[in-house]
């Protein structure tokens, strides 16, 4: 190094020597106030804008970093669940001035509050635990059906410490807090824990995310999330299990060894000992169902016609049987039928007895009405549950049923089930007489010409003739006719008269041939010919003059006069001659 670049590093040092020393003393001489009023105090404001340390006795504020921690009492999906939020802070953090909890799902049953219904507990601490205490929340005010408003009611004073405002917005809920100001913005540390109690439904979900947002009196804001996992407990009580509420509200499928019931429809069978009209006779009725369809409760059968012929029961008299195979065939037992009361002309109840032991297993109403008969099964015993594992009941009322006029008869069922809707079905049986042949004899005459005509056979002449024909009850009608053929008659006259002839009241005075149509004594046609022959009368006139006498005609007349002489002619006709 040369000694010229010695000395210029040595004054350069020395320079910057005196230039620390000269700064040094000049600021020395410079005095400071601080926030607190104190001459070069060390006193200043920290972030939340406080003037702390120095003399203040103050500390600076801390960053604001609230302890938030939420809480479901139920993790079920669609449960009613408690929703409890607890915030704590340490001392010289900014005030909360308010805080928003939020979820993605569930639901507030706001519709079913009221005003001044007790919703909700917590307690807390203040001032860094200086002051503490319990309190109850209450509905203040129900703004709308999603919407209200809560009282924080302290439990020992009953002093109004605060409000909270819930409702249902879009997928979610909110709860709103503002808390009261205390006329400073930094916490002596405080801690509240608030829980809702019975009011809010966790969502259908498999997760629910709530997230709290937290704004200081100094404009910090500070968000959490939280995440919750939701399950699912099935009607047997297995988390995330497969069983279900089948439509008879039995548990079942899932680890319950239950199948689920099926739909309702009992298979029906009616029928009658004799189809025969005006019959008394058996009614028999036999339902049977398939496992796994609800038990039936009540049996209705009714029907358009026909009748009980109650008239002729006693009480205590045997009307017929039944047997009941249940629980897959595991139970079976037989039964008797009798009358156990006649309530009126009209009506009776039977008594199902067991053959076995003599017990009674159900009863039976009978009845007619207007339009036919009414067979109400009185409902069945409980046997602790309401689904069958496949059963087959029979019932057969003997001789006790009247069948009706020929024609149809109608039966209809109405069977009510335990759980669910009933079962309603119609059955048609055919009524029709017994034939019995018959036998007619009918006597018929006719004249000669004419026809009679049985069935499809035409018969002119005399003789015995059978034919069977169908009647109305499709029975054979035999019918057995004489026929007895009179014939016409006829009859000629040859007729020689004088002058003229009286036949069948007219006087004929010509020659001719003339008939006359009558009936003979059968009333057939009879026809009579005349012939006719005419031969006049004759007369002649004489004049005569003699001596002394005249013979005339065998006569010897002596006097002048006019004689007449009465004779026949050669037709034997009158002749009269006159002299």
């Amino acid at each position: 190094m040369s000694i010229f670049m010695f000395y210029i590093r040595f004054f350069r040092m020395v320079f910057l020597t005196l230039s620390l020393l000269f700064f040094s003393n000049a600021y020395s001489q410079i005095s400071t106030i601080d926030c607190n009023g104190v001459e070069n105090g060390f006193a200043y404001v920290d972030d939340c804008g406080n003037c702390v340390s120095g003399n203040t006795g103050l500390e600076a504020c801390v960053t604001f970093t609230p302890e938030v921690s939420i809480s479901l009492s139920s993790l079920v999906q669609g449960s009613t669940s408690d929703l409890t939020f607890e915030i704590t802070q340490g001392s010289n953090e900014a005030d909360i001035a308010s805080s928003i909890i939020t979820t993605d799902g569930g639901s507030f049953d706001i519709a079913s509050l009221s005003q001044g219904q007790a919703v909700g507990f917590g307690s807390g601490f203040v001032g860094g635990g200086s002051v503490s205490g319990s309190f109850t929340l209450y509905v203040d005010f129900i703004i709308s059906s999603s919407q209200a408003t809560l009282q924080v009611v302290e439990d020992s004073s009953g002093d109004l410490l605060g409000t909270f405002e819930i409702q249902n917005v879009m997928g979610g809920v909110q709860v709103l807090s503002i808390s009261p100001g205390d006329g400073n913005s930094i916490t002596a540390g405080n801690s509240q824990s608030v829980t809702l109690t019975g009011i809010f439904t966790t969502p259908d979900s498999p997760v629910l995310s709530v997230s709290s947002t937290l704004n200081s009196e100094l404009d910090f804001v500070d968000v959490q999330a939280f995440t919750f996992d939701l399950v699912t407990i099935d009607c047997n009580g297995v988390i995330n299990g497969g069983a279900f509420i089948d439509d008879c509200g039995n548990c079942v499928d899932g680890n319950t060894g239950n199948e689920p019931c099926i739909n309702f429809s009992p298979d029906i069978e009616i029928s009658v000992g004799t189809n025969d009209c005006n019959t008394i006779t058996n009614l028999i009725f036999t339902v049977s169902q398939d496992a796994n369809e609800p038990d039936m409760s009540t049996t209705l059968l009714t029907s358009d016609a026909g009748q009980f012929l109650i008239s002729n029961l006693e009480v205590g008299q045997y009307v017929g049987f039944a047997n009941l195979s249940a629980a897959a065939g595991e139970i079976s037992f037989n039964s008797d039928l009798y009358v156990s009361s006649i309530p009126n002309p009209n009506q009776a109840v039977l008594s199902s007895i067991n053959t076995d032991d003599g017990s009674f297993m159900g009863s039976f109403t009978i009845s007619n009405n207007d339009q036919g008969v009414v067979i109400f099964g009185n409902p069945s015993y409980f046997d602790g549950n309401n689904v069958t594992a496949g059963n087959t009941s029979y019932l057969s009322l003997s001789n006790i049923f009247l069948n009706p006029d020929e024609g149809s008869l109608s039966f209809y069922t109405t069977i009510n089930a335990e759980v669910g809707p009933s079962d309603y079905q119609s059955f048609v049986l055919d009524i029709s007489c017994p034939c019995s042949d018959t036998t007619y004899f009918q006597e018929i005459s006719f004249c000669e010409g004419e026809s009679l005509t049985v069935g499809e056979n035409t018969y002119s002449n005399s003789g015995q003739y059978t034919d069977t024909l169908t009647s109305t009850s499709n029975c054979d009608s035999i019918i057995v006719t004489n026929i007895t053929v009179f014939e016409n008659t006829s009859s000629f006259e040859e007729i020689t008269s004088c002058d003229s002839y009286l036949w069948n009241g007219e006087i004929y005075t010509e020659s001719g041939e003339y008939t006359y149509n009558t009936t003979n004594v059968a009333g057939c046609d009879s026809v009579a010919t005349l012939t006719l022959t005419i031969n006049n009368s004759s007369s002649s006139l004489s004049e005569v003059t003699a001596c002394n006498s005249y013979l005339w005609n065998g006569e010897i007349y002596t006097e002048s006069g006019e004689y007449t002489y009465n004779t026949t002619t050669v037709a034997g006709c009158d002749s009269v001659a006159t002299l």
